[in-house]
């Protein structure tokens, strides 16, 4: 029986096929982050670094829940910054995104709540937002999603 075995074997490991799992940084929806064509100098190439060095993003589904267990944080020394990736299922998402340089993260509650809570000596700087409705299918499809200048 043990030589039955041993003969059997190779032809069970080889005759397994492996599943192939989809890389957790690809995603079928990318965002790409840009500044308004209002805010931009009307000579030269500009990116959405030369405004700010920190961008917080975080999705919300159809029923307003949060998406991502956290904010989404990038920096400008990120290689991906204003661009973000997500595997999403099919639906209708809020896109919240804040762009700033301040020392601390934009805490993002809902797309009608983000707050900054700045300990003593830090200031807020100028910010610039997107909020707004993305349809995703089931097809990889990218978005270009303008963000504005706060002005108080």
């Amino acid at each position: 029986m043990a030589i039955k075995v041993i003969i059997l074997l190779p032809f069970v490991l080889t005759a397994c096929e492996k599943a192939v799992l989809p890389d957790k940084q690809q995603g079928n929806v990318t965002l790409t982050f840009s500044v308004t064509q209002s805010d931009r100098p009307t000579r030269g190439t500009v990116t959405i670094g030369d405004y700010f060095s920190k961008l917080n993003v975080m999705l919300f589904d159809a029923d307003g829940a949060k998406v991502f267990d956290k904010v989404r944080t990038q920096l400008a020394t990120d290689d991906d910054f204003g661009t973000l990736s997500a595997a999403l299922q099919a639906g209708t998402y809020t896109v919240v995104a804040v762009g700033h340089s301040s020392a601390v993260s934009a805490t993002i509650k809902s797309p009608q709540m983000v707050q900054f809570t700045a300990k003593d000596g830090q200031k807020l700087t100028d910010t610039f937002c997107y909020c707004g409705e993305v349809t995703i299918g089931n097809t990889p499809e990218q978005f270009q999603l303008k963000m504005h200048r706060v002005c108080a």
